[in-house]
Formats: structure tokens, C-alpha cells, sequence
């Protein structure tokens, strides 16, 4: 953390307030033991991470710890990558309850595959949409 700080967080910062008016940005910590935790005074809109990655915080956690700061993810890339959307149903379904809806933005934990079926898309989308269940 500490070299972090004094390498990284300045020039983090400094990005950050050139942002400063930016009506909506998103801190995304890539990677399996992420140092999300160290990262959550940072100004910004939402955190986005791979909530399911080894050593990193589920998103359940985050909010229980940070109940004000929103969260975009909560769909795993290799949910969405699957023949069947079901797996990517399940976790937004998941997510929803975790976070009862609140200060959550369902989304990827890092970024759309580029090879996830349209279908698997739709479907979230349409959950949400039509309201969720279950």
C-alpha cells in the first residue's frame, strides 16, 4: 500500500481531477487480488471489479462496508461467454439481492467478450427490463 501511494496514487489523483466534471466515471481495478479496499476514496461514480476473482471482495462485502458507494458488475465474463444465458441470470439475480438494487449498476465484472453470445446479453437486459424474478 505504501509504495502504491507514493508511486501510483498521485498520478491516479491527479487523472482523477481532470475528471472532475465528468458527469459520470467508473474506478475499474483489474486483476485477482485487487487493492480495491485501499481504493475507495477515490472521486468517482461507481467501482467496477472482478468481484469473483481469488482474493478479491464479493460485492456483497463491498456493500455491507462501503453501503454508499455504487458498484457497476455482478455478471462474470465467462457467465456471459457461455452457450446459455442461465449462469449470467443466476448471478444478476445474486447481485440484485446482494444489493437489493441499490446504489448497483448490473454490468460485467471487467468488460463485454467480445465472443459472448447476443442472446446471453439479451436476456440480463430483458431481466431487468421485465423485472427481475427470483
Amino acid at each position: 500500500d505504501e509504495t502504491y501511494d507514493e508511486i501510483a496514487r498521485p498520478y491516479d489523483l491527479r487523472v482523477l481531477e481532470a475528471m472532475a466534471d465528468a458527469e459520470f466515471n467508473i474506478m475499474h481495478v483489474c486483476k485477482s487480488n485487487n487493492m480495491l479496499d485501499h481504493l475507495t476514496d477515490y472521486p468517482v461514480h461507481a467501482f467496477n471489479w472482478a468481484a469473483s476473482e481469488p482474493g478479491n471482495m464479493d460485492i456483497k462485502n463491498f456493500r455491507e462496508k462501503y453501503p454508499n458507494k455504487a458498484v457497476l458488475g455482478g455478471i462474470s465474463r465467462a457467465s456471459l461467454n457461455l452457450p446459455s444465458p442461465a449462469k449470467a441470470l443466476s448471478e444478476a439475480r445474486e447481485t440484485w439481492r446482494d444489493t437489493e438494487g441499490r446504489f448497483w449498476l448490473v454490468g460485467p465484472d471487467c468488460s463485454v467478450p467480445p465472443t459472448a453470445p447476443a442472446a446471453n446479453i439479451r436476456a440480463v437486459v430483458d431481466l431487468f427490463r421485465f423485472g427481475v424474478q427470483g
